[in-house]
């Protein structure tokens, strides 16, 4: 799937399942919207409620790195701010905040 794949779409439907425990949050990330092991990372901890500060500080990487990581997440989720992130994720990884 590429990044406009999904263009032409009037909705998705994306099923996670709650109770599958085998999969850790980051993976649905990753396979709902083709984000890289450290995009999903990163992701998942704003969907939580991480400022970026903190959450480049918790993953060990440079402000500048996620700053460039969280362009790529805007890109691949069709979101322009942080809050749109949150909202769009946090309901995919069984946060209701």
């Amino acid at each position: 799937m590429t990044a406009n794949a999904l263009a032409d779409c009037q909705g998705v439907i994306i099923l996670i399942d709650p109770d599958d425990a085998s999969r850790p949050p980051q993976a649905a990330l990753q396979l709902a919207f083709e984000l890289s092991e450290a995009e999903a990372r990163l992701a998942a901890r704003l969907a939580s409620g991480e400022l970026l500060e903190l959450a480049t500080e918790q993953l060990g990487i440079a402000k500048e790195t996620g700053r460039s990581q969280l362009k790529s997440i805007f890109a691949k989720t069709g979101v322009h701010r942080q809050a749109e992130l949150v909202a769009l994720l946090a309901p995919l990884l069984g946060r209701t905040k």
